[in-house]
């Protein structure tokens, strides 16, 4: 399984008729970065009108909201915006100081939508694979045999104990996942303890 996602947060402004338009963009992983990231912005934009957004997280949880802006004119823009460019694990912000001049709906909706475009063109976009996470605890004679599997399947240590035997928290790509546990159980005729913790996460293979 393969998404395409942004490398990093990014910002571009417009401006129309007197208002102020803020993009941002912001690659995510959970509703609950989501969360941090909005607390972070109403203290940031505290002032601002409008704080609209749209995002997308994989596989198929979307959300989007106009603000208080006209029903349709602002969120599904972004979120049509994410879609225009293929994104999963995507959050788009536009946010809206008003200059004192109305738009109108039809030429409001169409300034989000560009307000988007343009933010996430400024986007370094990345492809994610699906890694799965594994918990192996093994010998310390066994660490060479260990490190070869993992250097072999190309697998992103994340984190290393060393208690009574070492233990490394690995991640994995998914469609090797498999084959990775039984090749390595199978070099060390089975006398080493490999826990998934059946989550996945999507990642860039660097």
């Amino acid at each position: 399984m393969k998404i395409n996602s942004i490398k990093s947060a990014v910002e571009s402004r417009i401006k129309e008729k007197s208002s102020l338009f803020i993009g941002k963009a912001f690659p995510i992983k959970s509703q609950i970065e989501i969360e941090q990231i909005f607390q972070q912005l109403k203290v940031e934009f505290s002032d601002a009108n409008h704080i609209c957004f749209a995002w997308k997280l994989h596989p198929n949880f979307e959300k989007y909201s106009d603000d208080g802006e006209p029903n349709g004119s602002a969120g599904v823009r972004l979120l049509n915006a994410i879609n225009h460019f293929q994104l999963q694990n995507t959050l788009l912000v536009s946010i809206r100081y008003f200059g004192g001049i109305k738009l109108g709906v039809g030429f409001l909706g169409k300034t989000y939508y560009q307000n988007g475009i343009e933010t996430l063109q400024f986007c370094e976009i990345v492809e994610e694979i699906e890694f799965g996470k594994l918990i192996i605890n093994y010998n310390y004679e066994q660490s060479k045999t260990v490190h070869h599997f993992l250097e072999k399947f190309k697998a992103k240590i994340i984190q290393n104990e060393y208690l009574n035997n070492p233990i490394i928290h690995a991640l994995i790509a998914i469609e090797v996942i498999h084959q990775f546990e039984s090749e390595l159980k199978l070099a060390l005729n089975n006398n080493i303890n490999i826990i998934s913790d059946k989550s996945t996460f999507f990642q860039s293979k660097t």
